[in-house]
């Protein structure tokens, strides 16, 4: 059956300053607006920040790039459809501010005045001589020309205080980027790809050329406005011999200087990665910092309210494997996985409320079929925040990272009365199915090699012939896939049951972003946008993936299958399955409904 067809975008022209702007569903969570002038975006999106507050509106996330606006929902319009509705009164609103600010000179994003910010960087980067023979200059000339161009922060995206920086001369601003960007690019790197340059504030993965290096520190958690260069700054390279080193891993606090409460404390972090996790940094991503939170943000969710916290409260991952814990004072605690609970070394039933006295060892082991675990505390654990989170970020190194031995985790006091059972009916939907047997809530019914379904919607960069190579054949998850992102590579054989070529075009699977727009320019992107590299690999954008990206975006993972996602292990095979928007908001909302139902009764007593 072929998917319902994509909403027409929505076009406009003003209000001024905007000439005009269009908009289509980024996903089924977000809407992607292009606009002319480009440089409008950043200014766009102070205005469209102060209307939302001024109405009452909560928004989540309004991510502005070089001619792209990414709006990621907010309470009562949380579903792309929605945003798309409410759009054109947001512009109407933002429009007349925005004017006002620019007649006043008050708008952010425009060049100032002042001196510029010298970036001390020094030219030995890898692809140095390879973006030189691409320009057909000398690596000398390629330096001389950074050096002279009058650089300007367009915006700040991608990580924590990575700063687009335009302002090249041609034919450098022509180059590219990497055809598959590197797992781990180190602190401090500077490069450029796509019209920008700029530097890596913190080791993690990139796709840029790269130049050089600097040891100017550009992003700090603890002090306003955090990012050390900002939109409309005025920035000047300054070739050196030597620079210093950038912390590669930089370890945040567990617990807050002075901080007592007794909790668990970790005897043994066991070979897989655990990590705290809450709901997340929400409302930054414009400073470049992800949202992190949980992988799976499903069991979190169950896990909490198992022991009668709320969804968000903080977590503990655990990947692969989990770790020992030593009880230092009665607690209540529920797992949600596939794999074995000791409680003392003894076998303990899962999922569901379990007591601990103080002095028990818990031990989470190996999972079998799903790649992630969860274990919630009543109470929450009450680690130290960072940005307004407990969680840890791979990405952008904020958190206090992976468990080591020793570590101390405190737990907060118990608000809400632990539930009895967890009760999960997956129904008939073949996602949740998939889900369910990897968390532990299912009997698997499919093998263990047969092709995961994970349903997919059209992108900004759709094509039919492009789509239906995706869903025509079978994927398998790559080693290389982490919280940042579930990496696909094709299997040799291309002959999976997903769409056809015929099936996407009746759908009217085809981009609908207009031909006037800055095509080539990153975006922001949203958890489940899914990037194909010119290497062919799909990228599908999980918990800490950037902000911003310049990766095409074919298609975007449905909302619904985003923890089912989250769950799958390397060399696991997947099927890309085209659905249209309605069908796949309907099927988050039979999930939620489910999810709603799922966890009943009271747990009977406290431990002692």
């Amino acid at each position: 059956m072929s998917p319902d067809p994509a909403p027409g975008p929505l076009e406009g022209q003003g209000p001024w300053p905007l000439r005009r702007w269009a908009a289509g569903p980024l996903g089924d969570r977000a809407v992607l607006v292009c606009l002319e002038p480009p440089e409008m975006a950043g200014p766009l999106a102070e205005a469209l920040r102060a209307v939302v507050a001024e109405a009452g509106w909560v928004p989540v996330e309004v991510v502005p790039t070089w001619g792209w606006l990414t709006l990621e929902g907010h309470a009562g319009a949380r579903s792309a459809s929605g945003l798309l509705g409410e759009l054109p009164e947001l512009l109407g609103r933002a429009g007349p501010r925005l004017g006002d600010d620019l007649a006043a000179g008050s708008a952010p994003g425009a060049a100032g005045e002042e001196a510029p910010v010298v970036l001390p960087v020094r030219f030995d980067g890898p692809d140095l001589e390879e973006v030189a023979a691409r320009c057909g200059w000398s690596t000398g000339e390629v330096v001389a020309a950074v050096e002279a161009a009058e650089l300007v922060v367009a915006f700040v995206g991608f990580a924590p205080g990575f700063a687009y920086l335009r302002g090249l001369p041609p034919p450098l601003a022509g180059v590219g980027r990497r055809p598959s960007p590197r797992p781990r690019v180190p602190a401090g790197s500077f490069g450029v790809a796509g019209g920008f340059c700029g530097c890596y504030p913190a080791a993690g993965p990139g796709g840029w050329q790269l130049l050089g290096r600097t040891d100017l520190a550009l992003f700090d958690p603890r002090t306003p406005p955090y990012s050390r260069l900002q939109p409309g700054q005025r920035v000047q390279v300054v070739a050196v011999e030597q620079v210093g080193e950038l912390p590669e891993d930089r370890r945040w606090p567990l617990v807050e200087a002075g901080q007592r409460g007794a909790g668990l404390r970790v005897l043994d972090p066991g070979p897989g990665l655990s990590l705290v996790e809450d709901g997340g940094r929400a409302g930054l991503a414009h400073l470049g910092v992800p949202r992190a939170g949980p992988v799976d943000p499903r069991a979190a969710a169950l896990a909490n309210r198992l022991v009668g916290n709320a969804p968000g409260e903080a977590v503990l991952e655990c990947t692969l494997a989990g770790p020992e814990l030593l009880a230092e004072r009665p607690l209540l605690v529920a797992v949600l996985g596939d794999g074995p609970v000791w409680l003392d070394g003894w076998p303990v039933p899962t999922p569901g409320p379990v007591p601990v006295r103080a002095g028990q060892r818990l031990r989470i082991g190996p999972l079998r079929r799903g790649c992630r675990a969860v274990l919630a505390v009543a109470g929450g654990l009450a680690s130290a925040e960072l940005l307004g989170s407990r969680s840890s970020d791979l990405l952008a190194g904020l958190g206090p990272g992976p468990l080591r031995p020793g570590d101390r985790l405190p737990v907060g006091e118990p608000e809400g009365w632990p539930a009895g059972r967890l009760t999960f009916d997956s129904g008939s939907d073949p996602g949740l199915l998939a889900w369910a047997a990897r968390v532990g809530l299912a009997t698997p019914r499919a093998r263990t090699d047969e092709a995961v379904p994970l349903r997919v919607l059209a992108g900004p960069d759709a094509e039919p012939s492009t789509l239906a190579a995706l869903t025509s054949r079978l994927w398998e998850v790559d080693p290389a896939s982490n919280r940042v992102g579930l990496r696909l590579r094709p299997q040799a054989r291309a002959d999976g049951p997903g769409g056809s070529a015929a099936d996407t075009r009746a759908a009217g699977w085809t981009s609908w972003v207009p031909t006037w727009a800055a095509r080539g320019q990153p975006r922001g992107v949203v958890l489940g946008a899914i990037q194909q590299p010119s290497s062919g690999e799909l990228i599908v954008l999980l918990a800490d993936h950037a902000t911003t990206g310049g990766y095409p975006l074919p298609a975007c993972l449905a909302s619904v299958d985003v923890p089912l996602a989250g769950q799958l292990r390397p060399g696991c095979p997947v099927r890309l399955v085209p659905v249209g928007l309605a069908e796949a908001e309907r099927a988050t909302a039979r999930a939620e409904r489910q999810i709603a139902r799922a966890v009943q009764g009271r747990y009977p007593r406290w431990p002692t």
